[in-house]
């Protein structure tokens, strides 16, 4: 793990252990929970992915040749986030993640993918393909959220309880453990 910058102490960042009912692979603790990164709420993997090293770029390349913007450096950064957490950005005081997180992908970035895995156009396969891979569980459209906003990215019906509903789903399908932390559930909340 990178030094952390001068000024930040270790109570000023809280580090979640990681939780014991996680799933394991070859003894390696694996699962969705939520975190806390900045201002940006959403789930984090913690764990090597189980599918890291093998569908998961293969299906993030081949979104990024459909025009998906600003998004391509969001999903890059959100994928391989443990490499950037503390050397690039962050820690920030008040944050809630798991020392060994891989990826953190924040609740404003899935609700742009829901965007495009709805989407009767070009990309919609692949922007399917990358979700499915992320969170599948049980059957595999579970993995996929509802579109949570419209054509102008105004939200769609309850954000905030739909967006938590289905993230508390992937959690517990994955072996975590649902927060109870007061600092995630009202940015869970807040939209």
């Amino acid at each position: 793990m990178p030094p952390r910058p001068s000024g930040d102490s270790e109570e000023q960042v809280s580090r979640v252990p990681a939780t014991p009912v996680a799933r394991t692979q070859k003894g390696i603790v694996m699962a969705w929970s939520y975190g806390l990164v900045g201002a940006q709420i959403g789930l984090q993997f913690v764990g090597l992915h189980p599918r890291s090293q093998t569908s998961l770029p293969t299906f993030f390349k081949d979104l990024c040749r459909h025009t998906i913007g600003s998004m391509q450096p969001q999903l890059d950064v959100a994928l391989h986030h443990s490499i950037h957490y503390g050397s690039v950005f962050g820690p920030w005081p008040g944050d809630i993640i798991d020392a060994g997180h891989m990826m953190f992908l924040p609740r404003s970035l899935i609700i742009r993918l829901s965007k495009w895995t709805d989407y009767a156009g070009i990309g919609e396969t692949d922007a399917r393909k990358l979700t499915r891979a992320l969170f599948r569980y049980r059957k595999e459209l579970d993995a996929i959220p509802r579109r949570f906003v419209d054509q102008q990215d105004q939200p769609r019906g309850n954000v905030a309880g739909d967006f938590k509903s289905w993230a508390d789903d992937v959690i517990r399908a994955w072996g975590g453990a649902l927060s109870n932390d007061p600092r995630i559930l009202n940015a869970l909340a807040a939209l």
